[in-house]
């Protein structure tokens, strides 16, 4: 049975000096913790050295006990790399090697043990059960022996973050430290195993023997020369005819086993190009309709080609058709993955024309009415845009301190010192709709849904709902159920559709009637790093997430599922955005200036 893997990334939150992250994707598996400084922060760092592995593994076309050396030898000058596991699983073998404080701990048949550590090398055979956990150094001092044994006996191991996010809770140790929880399992599909290296290996013992034999007699006949010096003549005629007779019949042995050899390479080269075309043909008619089964196909098809470049030489045709292959296959894995890499967004609107001077810092949106909170200026506008019609809707009495804005119907809210003021878009009228409660800790964002108002309290880690009814607003109180505890405290932002998302520093939260909803992201390798902002709402199908670290809007169905992502340099500077899929436009707002990047 052929071996797979399943994964689970931990990373805690990065900044400017620290970022850990993980990569696991078609038998290579990396964990990387890196430093940054004033010239460059960590997590740009980190991508920059994950792009130099990523690089060197592409580049190796043989996998043995020194190719994770070769590659960790090109980081040696990398003094900002803490710590660093490269390991290659090639079939049931697995190369690993380590920089820095690292190691690998193996759980095998109820047993566990350390199988690396340090900065070092190590091969060996994986077998079906068997879970690694790749640590650094930093990891292992906050980790419990216990919460380790339970961490490598776990059999869903997407609950391994659980596990581990009580220990990393200090703000001022526990920034960019990264492991990664690996679990073997066998694969109902088999692929058949040529038996071509078995034959070679029996042939070579023949002709090992043979020699063997050879030699003796070669030794004998020297003997005999000293012993019938008489006979001497007829036995330099017989060595001579011995020796032409070895090489004829070593030359036949090796011609049949090079023609055998090139044969069954040649057959399995067709055999897998059939696969992989008809894998091909299928996948590029997917790519619109189903691009998930799309990108598993050319996965699949990259794959199966891949080990095919081993067997032939590189200036052969066999290998530079594989190679034509896997470049086609490249180019529609970027359609696929529905990358849109942008030079130029065209700008939507400037506040300045509504107010000279004027920058955004958040945003709110119902239906084509949108509000900007500029808190530079203490100023809320209003801006629709079906007519970009723009105009001041409150100033600084009202907005005083306020941070974060929602909007429903007609009202807009800001949460300020003195609790939440409704602002009346009508009349820009404006008052006091929720007194400031004692009882608030550390409100990050206010969201209007149904009317009803949400506030996210990172430093008491819950949800307040106020319920909308005839009179005002009910008095508060939890959203999510007694029984439910989560930790909000790398927190960011609030979003609402009827679930509640609750945006972290790297993932998504997703709570319905206030309980928990599993969600990952899926079918995605990359790191999600200091996230802060990202939008979704009742009338979207897909959860936008801003990247500011590397200059993208990702984005995931509500199950999930990577959908696509749009590129563009400016969006390292974007203060919020707003997607409305109705409208096929995501707003970005930086500063004065509000950009409309077009939905495809």
């Amino acid at each position: 049975m052929n071996l797979v893997t399943s994964n689970a990334k931990i990373s805690t939150a990065p900044d400017g000096n620290n970022w850990g992250g993980c990569f696991a994707e078609n038998g290579l598996y990396i964990l990387l913790e890196v430093s940054g400084d004033d010239r460059l922060k960590a997590p740009a760092r980190g991508k920059e050295v994950l792009d130099f592995i990523l690089t060197e593994y592409t580049n190796i076309t043989q996998h043995n006990p020194e190719t994770t050396h070769k590659i960790l030898q090109g980081l040696h000058d990398k003094s900002h790399i803490k710590s660093v596991i490269i390991a290659i699983l090639d079939g049931d073998r697995l190369y690993m090697g380590g920089k820095g404080s690292v190691g690998v701990i193996m759980k095998r048949n109820g047993k566990i043990g350390k199988i690396l550590e340090g900065e070092d090398t190590s091969v060996g055979q994986v077998q079906a059960n068997d879970q690694l956990l790749f640590s650094s150094g930093a990891f292992d001092e906050k980790i419990k022996d216990k919460v380790l044994e339970n961490l490598l006996s776990l059999e869903n191991i997407d609950s391994a973050a659980e596990l581990v996010v009580p220990y990393f809770l200090d703000q001022d140790t526990g920034k960019g430290i990264a492991a990664l929880l690996l679990q073997v399992k066998t694969s109902e599909h088999t692929k058949e195993v040529s038996n071509s290296l078995t034959y070679l290996k029996g042939s070579r013992e023949k002709i090992s023997e043979f020699f063997v034999q050879g030699k003796r007699k070669f030794r004998d006949l020297f003997r005999d020369r000293f012993e019938r010096p008489e006979e001497t003549k007829s036995k330099k005629t017989l060595l001579t005819v011995s020796v032409i007779l070895i090489i004829l019949l070593t030359m036949s042995i090796f011609f049949n086993l090079n023609h055998e050899g090139e044969r069954k390479r040649n057959d399995k080269l067709t055999e897998t190009l059939n696969y992989v075309s008809h894998q091909y043909d299928e996948a590029i008619n997917l790519i619109d309709l189903n691009p998930v089964r799309a990108r598993m196909l050319l996965s699949d098809s990259k794959l199966s080609l891949s080990p095919l470049l081993k067997e032939f030489p590189k200036n052969s045709n066999e290998y530079k058709k594989v190679e034509e292959w896997l470049n086609k296959i490249l180019a529609q894995e970027i359609t696929a993955y529905k990358i849109f890499r942008l030079t130029a967004v065209p700008l939507f609107f400037d506040l300045n024309l509504t107010k000279p001077g004027a920058g955004g810092t958040k945003l709110a949106v119902y239906k084509e009415t949108k509000v900007i909170l500029d808190t530079a200026s203490q100023s809320v506008y209003s801006l629709s845009t079906d007519t970009k019609q723009s105009s001041v809707i409150a100033g600084s009495e009202t907005v005083k301190d306020a941070k974060t804005i929602a909007l429903h119907g007609q009202t807009a809210y800001v949460l300020n010192s003195e609790g939440i003021v409704g602002i009346d878009l009508s009349d820009n009228s404006s008052k006091v709709v929720v007194k400031r409660d004692d009882n608030w800790g550390e409100i990050i964002s206010l969201v209007s849904f149904g009317g009803n108002l949400y506030l996210l309290d990172k430093s008491k880690h819950t949800i307040w709902k106020y319920i909308a009814t005839d009179f005002g607003f009910s008095a508060k109180v939890r959203y999510l159920n007694p029984d439910v505890r989560v930790d909000f405290s790398e927190a960011t932002n609030l979003a609402i559709d009827g679930s509640v998302w609750v945006l972290t520093s790297n993932s998504v939260k997703k709570f319905t009637k206030g309980l928990e909803d599993q969600f990952v992201f899926k079918d995605f390798s990359d790191t999600l790093t200091s996230l802060s902002v990202f939008s979704t709402s009742d009338i979207d199908k897909g959860v936008y997430i801003l990247d500011k670290i590397l200059s993208r809007i990702v984005i995931f169905s509500k199950d999930g599922d990577y959908q696509s992502q749009y590129q563009w340099s400016e969006l390292k500077n974007a203060d919020d955005i707003i997607a409305s899929e109705e409208e096929k436009k995501i707003f970005v707002l930086i500063g004065s200036k509000i950009y409309a990047i077009e939905i495809k």
